[in-house]
């Protein structure tokens, strides 16, 4: 599966009530009987989280049932994150990140460092004056221009469209993005910079008693591509 799937897997928790730890397992599909059933294993990740609610570690495993690689995350006495050390399969470290909040709480400064303390990146984050996040810029470690993210929301207060900018900071595309009733994301779509559809994705749910999803099935093109189950331990 690619970096882009494994980043947006790992963004999208979403969770309800106060739980220990997500092992997340995604498999590829087959239809059987009118059914559609989880074929092979593709992905195994998952995510503890401890009695505040932070997440303090995420791991990717090989279908082996080895560690592939797996990232710590550290927080201040305000519950903020301040620093991320993501670690090889050996255990070494790869990389990691230290962040940065203004007075109000808010992200403002993400810095990524190699396993020599050297800046590789950095991302700055600006808001609006509700506390939404409008704009992501990203720089390399001499202070030289990346890309750009720029946020939209729909009237619920949901992320409804990225718009990505190159290097050159001309429009490469735009993500856009729906949401069901509980506030969970049902369509990602993901367009070029001539507004011409890339992809389309969209996801039914199955739920527990705590109102946490525990099965979805992404629909690539209305056909059915990938299932994601979801084990949930709680506190």
């Amino acid at each position: 599966m690619d970096k882009e799937y494994i980043r947006w897997s790992k963004i999208e928790e979403l969770i309800e009530e106060k739980v220990k730890s997500i092992r997340k397992k995604s498999f590829s599909v087959e239809k059987k009987f009118g059914e559609i059933l989880a074929k092979d294993k593709l992905l195994v990740m998952q995510t503890k989280f401890n009695k505040k609610g932070n997440k303090t570690k995420w791991t990717i495993y090989k279908l082996n049932g080895s560690i592939s690689s797996k990232t710590k995350y550290i927080y201040n006495d305000k519950d903020q994150l301040i620093e991320s050390n993501s670690y090889n399969s050996d255990g070494s470290l790869d990389y990691k990140y230290k962040y940065q909040y203004n007075e109000n709480g808010r992200l403002i400064t993400r810095n990524k460092y190699n396993i020599e303390g050297q800046l590789k990146t950095k991302q700055k984050y600006k808001y609006d004056e509700y506390g939404k996040e409008t704009e992501s810029v990203k720089y390399d470690s001499n202070g030289k221009f990346e890309k750009k993210e720029l946020y939209e929301y729909d009237k619920k207060g949901n992320r409804a469209m990225i718009k990505y900018y190159n290097n050159k900071d001309e429009l490469s595309g735009k993500y856009t993005f729906k949401y069901n009733e509980k506030g969970i994301k049902s369509e990602r779509c993901k367009y070029n910079s001539n507004d011409s559809l890339i992809w389309k994705y969209s996801y039914e749910y199955k739920f527990d008693n705590q109102d946490n999803w525990i099965k979805k099935i992404e629909f690539h093109k209305g056909k059915p591509e990938y299932i994601i189950k979801r084990e949930i331990i709680y506190y």
